[in-house]
């Protein structure tokens, strides 16, 4: 009943708003799948090839995801139904979800313009692109439950509970959307504080004995449905394993400051944030909006602290993890803007804005491609060293790899472009909050919220289609084809762990290598005892001075193909010089 007065909702909204507000609406879709939907085909990459092997029957590894089994028994219906090569659409639906889930909490929780500038934001951000497309649980799947926890918590009218029967749908609501999300991932926990928190705030609750026993027995209640569910999963689904996932844990050593890897972190986070876009930096008016946000700043809080503070996860894909913050980012950055433009037209007026905004795009536009367009050179991937030198001597005109072990494959695009653009949105919005001239205010508005939306479509376009640098996926595809079509190459090593569910699939994946300093040792050891081919498509770059590509390149070099500044190759090894690696 809930879900049909949800609907009743949706209909009421399209019945009763205005034609410009749906018509508004629906282009934001419209531009939300746009961007995606280029996306879909693109190859499984590392974690990705994970998933999909795992849940498809005929590779034999059904049950060996180390996360709570939902997803897993998800992916598996869904690849049994549609095919287990169209598992991205699947993320995609979760996305969709999440895009009106947005829509109906902003909308009802900080006003229509809000939530309209809340879709923006969903729909561009380039790492809300990624986990639009992203298969794997931190981009859509876990988004999903947490939006759906959080708007059926809102709807319930706690203190009068037994006086409305609607409480009681919506604590149903509430219920799947608890167990689903710690079904999806233990991280689903991290949303605890904020709702608590919430909750206080709302109903101006007393912290005392009654309201402990309240949770005491909600989390007991939880816990004894949970356990029921993974028996009643491992009955249904029988390779999995209802306790595998806490077996996992065991794995993550806890507050371990003295062997992380900071630099890794700090690299990773990095790219994290670029791909957050400068809207990331809306979040530093948070101060401004007293408690409206105190959930989301709960789940920032929390989120941080269980990835870079408690767990050491500086040796595993923590740029994926700071997916959580794209929820926070459209939330407040959508409160944020939609004040920022109603103090401007209530000042002086839409057509002043829409002057400067025009103004803005006029200078920015060109200004951007023709940084992207001029001269940057690929940095290997190791050493990372050689970044920090590079910006150490203020030298921006090298490429910025933005790639990891989550997939997709990823993209390049210009530090140049990006200092320029975070600069001039960092800039704007200082100036922003120094100066008291309303004028003024709206020009620096309109400079920061058209740096940052060229920002986003320059990263969006990259990555689907290559058109600065070169589209690796594009690689990928022409290099896998020839290997799997070419009845002569027989198994294929293969750099970056690229390719490995296309050559599985057709019976030739020989194993992996990667150049980084943590596997070097053990990729040594296989070239050393390997004999035969390898697939190198060369993104993020090898450093053409290490042994490795020394091997490489004295092999024979059956096959290359090449999209702009990305290239790949298919090399035969077995006459390459062993003897390099006794150098």
């Amino acid at each position: 009943m809930a879900i049909k007065n949800y609907f009743l909702s949706v209909r009421s909204f399209f019945v009763n708003s205005g034609k410009k507000e749906i018509s508004i609406v629906l282009g934001l879709f419209v531009l939300f799948l746009l961007f995606r939907l280029p996306l879909l085909d693109f190859i499984y990459h590392q974690d990705e090839h994970k998933w999909a092997r795992i849940v498809n029957p005929v590779f034999s590894l059904q049950g060996e995801s180390v996360h709570p089994p939902l997803t897993e028994i998800t992916f598996y219906y869904f690849g049994e139904l549609f095919g287990y090569d169209h598992l991205r659409w699947l993320i995609l639906l979760f996305a969709a979800a999440c895009f009106w889930l947005i829509f109906a909490i902003a909308r009802e929780h900080y006003g229509p313009k809000a939530a309209l500038c809340s879709l923006l934001l969903f729909a561009i951000a380039p790492y809300s692109v990624i986990a639009s497309i992203q298969i794997d649980i931190d981009g859509a799947i876990l988004p999903f439950w947490i939006l759906l926890t959080l708007w059926s918590f809102a709807k319930i009218d706690w203190p009068n509970f037994n006086q409305s029967v609607a409480n009681r749908r919506w604590l149903i609501i509430f219920s799947i959307a608890i167990l689903g999300g710690l079904l999806s991932k233990i991280s689903f926990i991290l949303i605890a504080p904020g709702l608590f928190f919430y909750y206080l705030h709302r109903y101006q609750a007393a912290i005392n004995r009654r309201l402990f026993a309240r949770v005491f027995y909600v989390s007991l209640a939880v816990l004894a449905a949970l356990t029921i569910i993974l028996l009643l999963l491992h009955w249904l689904y029988p390779p999995l394993s209802p306790v595998r996932f806490l077996e996992y844990t065991r794995n993550f050593s806890w507050f371990n400051f003295s062997s992380r890897n900071y630099f890794q972190v700090l690299f990773l986070v990095t790219k994290a944030i670029l791909l957050l876009s400068p809207f990331l930096l809306l979040l530093l008016n948070l101060k401004n909006f007293g408690r409206r946000h105190e959930f989301w700043a709960w789940y920032i809080i929390s989120g941080l602290f269980f990835y870079l503070v408690l767990f050491d996860f500086s040796n595993r894909t923590i740029d994926r993890y700071m997916m959580f913050l794209i929820l926070p980012l459209v939330f407040i950055g959508g409160d944020v803007l939609a004040h920022w433009f109603n103090e401007a037209k209530n000042s002086a007026g839409r057509s002043f804005i829409t002057k400067n905004l025009i103004a803005s795009g006029i200078v920015l536009l060109p200004l951007g491609a023709w940084l992207a367009l001029s001269y940057n050179k690929i940095l290997p991937l190791v050493p990372k060293i050689a970044y920090l030198e590079q910006i150490k001597n203020l030298d921006f005109s090298f490429l910025l790899p933005f790639s990891s072990g989550s997939g997709p494959l990823g993209f390049y695009m210009s530090v140049k472009f990006i200092v320029l653009f975070w600069l001039t949105s960092l800039v704007a919005m200082v100036f922003w909050d120094i100066y008291k001239s309303a004028k003024f205010k709206i020009i620096a508005n309109s400079v920061f919220f058209t740096a940052a939306l060229i920002y986003c479509v320059f990263f969006n376009a990259e990555l689907a289609y290559g058109w600065l640098y070169g589209s690796p996926d594009k690689v990928a595809n022409s290099l896998f084809e020839e290997v799997v079509n070419n009845n002569d190459v027989g198994k294929v090593t293969t750099y970056n762990d690229t390719g490995t569910y296309e050559l599985d699939r057709a019976g030739k994946h020989g194993g992996r290598f990667y150049t980084q300093p943590l596997f070097e040792d053990s990729s040594r050891r296989k070239m050393q005892q390997y004999q035969g081919y390898y697939t190198v498509v060369d993104f993020p770059e090898i450093n053409k001075y290490s042994i490795f590509w020394k091997y490489l390149q004295s092999c024979g070099t059956v096959f290359q193909t090449q999209s702009k500044k990305i290239n790949g190759y298919l090399f035969d090894c077995r006459a390459g010089d062993k003897n390099l690696f006794n150098n």
